[in-house]
């Protein structure tokens, strides 16, 4: 028969002991200036990227979806002619020549938090 660690059963030292060994407790310091403003918006970029884009994408956008290639690193250029138009800018070479993806207007204002996103990783 197997031991069984009881976590209400330890005393209280031991348990501090276990939770110091583990890294529990210790969170990360704050984001405090640009660096929040810039994690705020690549917060936003995943949200929208997992919300709007995985259907066809990969949900990490380093590898290929089912429909959409891998999007890690996408320029902020193809990324506004992409979701504005359904097009790629000019003397783009598309990874897929599908031809598939359709626009997204309403992302407007979302395209700069999808970039982040995308070149965070």
């Amino acid at each position: 028969m197997k031991p069984r660690v009881l976590l209400h059963r330890l005393s209280p030292a031991i348990f501090a002991l276990l939770l110091a060994q583990t890294g529990c407790g210790k969170a990360a310091p704050p984001l405090t200036g640009a660096a929040a403003v810039q994690q705020a918006l690549i917060d936003r970029g995943k949200m929208v990227y997992l919300t709007n884009c995985t259907a066809c994408h990969n949900s990490d956008p380093k590898n290929a979806g089912a429909l959409g290639p891998e999007v890690y690193g996408s320029s902020e250029e193809l990324l506004h002619s992409r979701i504005m138009t359904g097009n790629y800018p000019a003397n783009y070479k598309p990874k897929r020549a599908s031809g598939v993806m359709r626009s997204l207007p309403h992302l407007q204002n979302d395209i700069k938090a999808l970039h982040a996103f995308l070149n965070a990783r």
